[in-house]
């Protein structure tokens, strides 16, 4: 018989998605989102855990950003989930999260580095996939989407 191998690759492959979107709350998603960050390879915007993290729009800003950069450092310039270069050492904590109706939130979330606090807020969608990212706010990028959308028509013109 061999279902067994078959069960425990499955089983495998399960343990290594997050689970927040199996949970269904805005609030576990954004608790275990931030708990991805206890392993060192954690990239929200890498192609096997964007669809995971982002919705399909930001995803696309984000590939368009990465496409128009030919290889070359974009506008996104770093993990806009932490909103910082390098997450060693940071510890998030989740202040609140609202909800804005049946498919949307906001999360609040403090972000602690050796370097101080800092704060940003998710805008949070719910797809068929489970809660997803669809924009992030901070003090110093007060929308991301604006950001990445500014930044491909400015490197757009550029190509032209």
């Amino acid at each position: 018989m061999r279902i067994w191998p078959a069960a425990v690759a499955l089983l495998a492959v399960a343990a290594s998605v997050p689970c927040a979107a199996a949970s269904g709350t805005a609030q576990a998603f954004v608790d275990d989102l931030y708990g991805q960050y206890r392993n060192s390879s954690f990239c929200p915007t890498c192609d096997g855990t964007a669809a995971r993290v982002f919705d399909a729009p930001l995803i696309a800003l984000i590939r368009q950003d990465e496409k128009l950069a030919d290889g070359e450092v974009g506008t996104l310039d770093g993990d806009p989930v932490c909103d910082c270069q390098d997450p060693g050492g940071m510890r998030a904590k989740v202040l609140s999260v609202a909800s804005l109706g049946s498919s949307a939130a906001a999360a609040k979330v403090e972000l602690r580095f050796p370097d101080g606090p800092r704060q940003m807020t998710l805008d949070l969608v719910l797809t068929k996939g489970g809660w997803r990212i669809h924009d992030t706010h901070t003090k110093d990028t007060p929308s991301l989407v604006k950001l990445l959308k500014d930044g491909i028509a400015e490197e757009s013109k550029q190509h032209k």
